[in-house]
């Protein structure tokens, strides 16, 4: 299951599938030592003890671990102990994936989703919840996955059981990393963390320490990392018992993998190799191969990759677990093509696509499609290469026609930008310490630069809305009319309040606005063709068009965002910028028509399963006229009204979102003022 996990480093795999795998691994789950969680009020000393007995089969065969569970389950009914019964048929679901058994392994999800829990003690409730959202979570339901989790939390603290909240909060932020949602991850880990130390139980919290290391390195934050690593250190030396050998050797193994330290990385997965020799541990035994392998691979002795990756691909054949034997098999040929050996790695190719044909679901298989490129193009034969690559691209868009909406939020998970955007801010940083002349050239040339940008993706979103035949073609279209295409007058007039500002020598100002801007503009860019955004960012995105605004207009222009408490605005995802027509009218139409105090109030709650985005109308205006419009290029007026309305219709019948969209009267400072509020269900 790890040779899937491996493969990650070299971003071969989708995420979710990724995700899913992690979840199995037995140093990254609660739930794969199959009795590791249960105490006496749970199981009885038989039913434990039956589920060792089986956590030891399946180190060596998966299915020998299916068969027990189902013999065991057999004449045996939920009510008489839910638990047990949970629990054996998450082994049964995970060993008929495992071995290609998918039509089962769907029913046996089934299943476990369906079980009842109501009638059930909290502490009962929060157990098999928890085996839910692992079910969910393997069945591809992200979302399911975490709610199930949530509502096992609040069981548990229902229940005053510190234990099950802490295996509910590290299991939260399993799911989140699989998403790639690392800040998350990491914030979960922290709560888990802080309650480990509120019962003071250091097992706990040493071993939380250990798995939030994999979430701190995708985060860079590797500073934070290594001081939990010295604190681990500190409290294993004085207490070695306190802490499961291999989970330390592995998690330490994955962190200086990913600092690029291969020989440090080595020297903890060989302790792991002993160690499950030892313990005849094979499955275990393949994961720390292919790990070996890879870190091989990566330092380009890919004569040692081979021998250790056929060495895991031996331990996977013989345990019959055919999608990871798959995943060998690629690997495998991965080194063949380095060690131009095409003839072989077409051979392993071919095993590969053989082993993976029961999970045409999940992307997986896609890899032989690469590996075979990759083949043809190494031996110049480029009319098949090219063959190839029609054939995945085919691929790719069913699978992406298949992907339900949570999918599509895992896909849109994408930093790039924002480290583009990291990277052009340090640029600008720089820029402020060299001379006075210099930096106004600078300056000049970024303007002209965004200016052509902006062209050049105008062309782009054309191109890309004649390609675009997709069931999303009309919001996109209309995100792209309310992101892409923003004011001209907009745009210019902010990039001339800018270049004045440089011909005043207020180039401390100036880059602070220009970083703004630049800010604003990565932000079109990355949500133009999203169907969701993150509140946080759709009001980040707000905060600086009205930022800029205020440049222009000065204090005859205010506005106000509030937030309610301990509300994170990054867990939750709503169309981008259903509000912005409307602001966009009041600041370049209606500002310069007041008289009065001129303000726009956002306001952000959460109301049962409702968030509320309501915009607050003060002496502008624009609230009260209903054909509110905004300009686009060759002086077309589009109104707000009626677009937000199509765009609101289109969710609700594509996505089966629910969005209420409303005027009303509201107070604010004592005065009644007009408002319009989205209500988006989450």
């Amino acid at each position: 299951m790890t040779c899937i996990y491996i493969r990650m480093f070299t971003t071969r795999f989708n995420k979710i599938v990724v995700g899913v795998l992690l979840m199995i691994i037995g140093v990254a789950n609660p739930f794969y030592l199959f009795s590791q969680n249960n105490d006496i009020l749970l199981l009885s000393n038989a039913e434990q003890e039956q589920l060792k007995y089986i956590d030891s089969l399946s180190y060596l065969d998966y299915t020998l671990a299916l068969e027990k569970a189902s013999k065991e389950i057999k004449g045996l009914e939920y009510w008489e102990s839910p638990v047990y019964y949970a629990e054996l048929l998450r082994v049964m679901q995970m060993a008929s994936f495992l071995s290609a058994q998918i039509d089962l392994f769907d029913s046996i999800n089934a299943k476990i989703l369906s079980l009842p829990v109501k009638k059930l003690h909290p502490a009962r409730q929060g157990k098999i919840l928890m085996v839910k959202s692992s079910a969910a979570n393997l069945g591809m339901k992200n979302i399911d996955a975490i709610i199930f989790s949530k509502e096992s939390l609040v069981n548990y603290e229902e229940d005053h059981n510190i234990e099950g909240q802490i295996s509910s909060l590290e299991y939260i932020a399993k799911i989140y990393f699989s998403m790639g949602r690392y800040q998350s991850s990491v914030e979960y880990f922290n709560r888990a963390i802080s309650k480990s130390q509120e019962i003071e139980n250091k097992e706990y919290y040493v071993n939380l320490l250990l798995k939030s290391l994999e979430s701190l390195s995708k985060l860079d934050s590797v500073q934070e990392a290594q001081n939990r690593i010295n604190t681990v250190n500190e409290i294993v030396e004085e207490n070695p018992e306190i802490v499961d050998e291999s989970s330390l050797n592995f998690e330490l193994a994955k962190f200086y993998y990913y600092q690029n330290n291969d020989y440090k990385a080595l020297q903890y997965i060989d302790k792991n190799i002993i160690l499950y020799k030892k313990l005849n541990n094979k499955i275990r035994l393949a994961l720390m191969l292919t790990w070996k392998a890879e870190v091989y691979h990566r330092m380009k002795d890919y004569s040692t990759a081979l021998r250790y990756g056929h060495e895991a691909l031996s331990i996977r054949h013989a345990a019959n677990l055919k999608m990871l034997e798959a995943s060998s098999n690629y690997n495998i040929a991965g080194n063949m093509i380095r060690l131009h050996k095409y003839d072989s790695a077409l051979y392993y190719i071919e095993r590969g696509d053989e082993l993976y044909k029961p999970y045409r679901k999940y992307s997986e298989h896609l890899r032989g499609l690469d590996l075979r490129r990759q083949v043809f193009l190494e031996l110049k034969d480029y009319e098949n290469a090219f063959q190839v690559l029609e054939q995945s691209m085919l691929m790719k868009d069913s699978i992406k026609q298949m992907n339900d909406k949570q999918k599509v939020f895992d896909m849109e998970t994408d930093f790039a930008m924002e480290k583009y955007d990291q990277q052009n801010r340090k640029i600008q940083a720089e820029a402020q310490v060299e001379k006075m002349e210099k930096e106004h050239n600078t300056l000049l040339l970024k303007i002209e630069l965004i200016v052509l940008l902006l062209l050049l993706l105008s062309f782009y979103i054309s191109y890309m809305n004649i390609r675009n035949r997709s069931r999303r073609k009309f919001i996109l279209g209309s995100q792209q009319l309310i992101f892409i295409q923003m004011n001209s007058h907009f745009v210019f007039n902010a990039l001339t309040a800018i270049q004045s500002l440089i011909y005043k020598k207020e180039f401390e100002t100036a880059v602070f606005y220009l970083d703004m801007f630049t800010s604003l503009i990565n932000r079109v860019l990355d949500g133009a063709s999203k169907s969701y955004m993150s509140l946080k960012d759709e009001i980040d995105f707000v905060k600086e068009f009205l930022e800029i605004q205020r440049l222009r207009f000065g204090d005859d222009f205010n506005y106000q965002i509030n937030v309610a408490e301990n509300l994170d605005l990054s867990d939750y995802k709503i169309p981008p910028m259903l509000a912005y027509p409307f602001i966009e009218y009041a600041v370049e139409e209606r500002v310069q028509k007041t008289d009065g105090d001129a303000w726009i109030i956002i306001n952000i709650n959460k109301a049962g399963n409702f968030i509320e985005y309501e915009l607050v109308d003060k002496n502008i205006g624009f609230l009260e006229l209903d054909d509110c419009y905004i300009k686009r290029y060759g002086g077309q007026e589009i109104l707000c009204r009626q677009l937000t309305q199509e765009r609101m219709q289109a969710y609700n019948k594509l996505f089966h979102q629910r969005i209420i969209f409303s005027k009303k009267m509201v107070i604010f400072e004592g005065e009644e003022c007009p408002s319009l509020q989205f209500k988006v269900k989450i």
